[in-house]
């Protein structure tokens, strides 16, 4: 697992992330993310990518930001989820230095949209047509919520990652 994640409570010792099949998917009743083995993504970041969205949906778990998960394929509030999850993947890439490749989360969910402008209006192509532009604004709103509750975790990491090297820095000066 890349170092970013290790300070993410949810996803510590890995228990939560099983690699195993070929399909990256959250179950809410179990709080479980599954990936594909890692040696079926081409690089590390296209990994990291779809992990990024999965997590996005599991901050909806009740113990962290307790959105509605329970829409099934193709309805309204799971489409509204998608969208949440694929946007705060993709700010939560952009802030961790992880090179964003879309075409991955959809390779691994078996979407079969090439890339993540596709994603985004296939599932906003799947909300009614005049609650579109404010479900969409709702939507990078709630990324921003998931996205900056990752972060916090991440960057406390990095933060503790760096007062590690300034100490360990100061106790060679003074030797």
């Amino acid at each position: 697992m890349s170092r970013w994640f290790l300070g993410i409570p949810f996803l510590e010792g890995g228990e939560e992330v099983k690699d195993r099949g070929n399909q990256a998917y959250y179950e809410p009743g179990r709080d479980a993310i599954t990936m594909p083995l890692r040696s079926s993504f081409v690089s590390p970041a296209d990994y990291d990518t779809v992990l990024l969205h999965e997590i996005g949906h599991a901050t909806g778990h009740p113990s962290r930001l307790n959105r509605s998960l329970g829409g099934h394929f193709g309805s309204t509030e799971y489409a509204k989820e998608e969208l949440r999850a694929e946007i705060s993947a993709a700010m939560n890439a952009r802030a961790m230095g992880i090179a964003f490749e879309p075409s991955a989360v959809n390779k691994a969910e078996r979407s079969g949209l090439e890339n993540s402008a596709a994603y985004l209006r296939h599932w906003l192509g799947m909300l009614p047509e005049e609650d579109r532009k404010l479900e969409l604004m709702a939507a990078i709103s709630s990324a921003q919520k998931i996205s900056d509750y990752v972060l916090e975790f991440t960057l406390k990491e990095d933060r503790a990652e760096e007062i590690d090297r300034q100490v360990s820095v100061g106790s060679r000066m003074r030797l």
